[in-house]
């Protein structure tokens, strides 16, 4: 999920299709607007390569397909 707003209160706004979700970022006090994260029960654990963030999204949007959602 894409970074689109953070806190002071070590909480981010991330999004993905659309959808809106705020995590604690706490474990990761260096993330940035447009950073992708990897998030687990609400926390982000760990910051995604750009480029591997895409190559995922990519694979998520075929799978969409294929399944036909």
């Amino acid at each position: 999920m894409k970074v689109v707003e953070l806190s002071g209160d070590a909480t981010a706004v991330v999004e993905q299709d659309g959808i809106r979700r705020h995590v604690n970022i706490r474990l990761l006090p260096d993330c940035r607007i447009g950073d992708y994260l990897l998030i687990h029960a609400g926390y982000a654990i760990e910051i995604i390569d750009p480029e591997a963030a895409a190559a995922n999204l990519q694979s998520l949007e075929e799978m969409k397909e294929t399944l036909g959602l």
